[in-house]
């Protein structure tokens, strides 16, 4: 996996979440961002295409 690719995590204010931001940061991978259901609803279609 390239450490420049983007990776998006969900579920960042979880534990397994927060815990693979943090692992994927300490690894060097640049483009890492987490986020929870506040930024981001899966149910609703308007949120995923923001994101």
């Amino acid at each position: 996996m390239s450490k420049d690719m983007k990776i998006l995590v969900t579920g960042v204010k979880g534990q397994l979440g927060y815990d693979c931001v943090r692992e994927l940061n300490e690894r060097g991978y640049t483009n890492v961002k987490g986020i929870d259901i506040d930024d981001l609803d899966l149910s609703k279609e308007e949120d995923v295409k923001n994101i």
